[in-house]
């Protein structure tokens, strides 16, 4: 059997820097711009993280990486070959690994700007609305059983209901 002859190509691979070889029986060994599937998917990411950084701020004073480009409702977004995500998302699988779709990043930082991976947690979405429950009204009444009337859409304060319907009765009678 006879063995497989390759030859040089005379090229580097643009991420590890190992030369290219190419199989004469191969037309389009030319184009190749990394010896590995695994040099390609490296350099890909290092672009991505690259392209992250610049387009962050560092907050000196919380850390924080503020998203300075295009925002969705508040949260950085990115375009990788034409397909949106959400920065802070693609940052922390970029440092962590993958997020299942069933798991939501809460930012420690309550900055929805930020992008720092140190700064999100990941939890599942019960965990995740526990975290952003209220324990006051607007007013500053705390929401404890004594005070608060669960209605169809919602909780309700009760001494703040209190203090409109007197309020309300006030305007009519006077």
């Amino acid at each position: 059997m006879a063995a497989k002859h390759r030859t040089d190509m005379g090229k580097a691979c643009e991420y590890c820097g190992c030369k290219l070889v190419r199989n004469p029986k191969s037309h389009s060994s030319n184009k190749r711009r990394y010896c590995s599937h695994r040099c390609a998917y490296s350099a890909r990411v290092k672009s991505t993280i690259e392209k992250i950084k610049s387009q962050v701020v560092i907050d000196p004073n919380t850390g924080c990486w503020n998203w300075r480009r295009r925002y969705k409702n508040g949260y950085g977004t990115i375009q990788i070959r034409g397909k949106p995500f959400l920065t802070h998302r693609l940052n922390y699988q970029l440092n962590f690994g993958p997020i299942g779709d069933e798991i939501e990043l809460h930012h420690l930082c309550e900055n929805k700007a930020c992008c720092n991976p140190a700064h999100l947690e990941p939890l599942s979405h019960i965990q995740h609305s526990y975290t952003h429950l209220k324990t006051h009204c607007k007013r500053g009444h705390p929401f404890d059983e004594k005070n608060t009337h669960f209605t169809k859409i919602g909780r309700r304060c009760r001494e703040c209901h209190k203090m409109e319907e007197r309020k309300r009765r006030e305007g009519i009678i006077a």
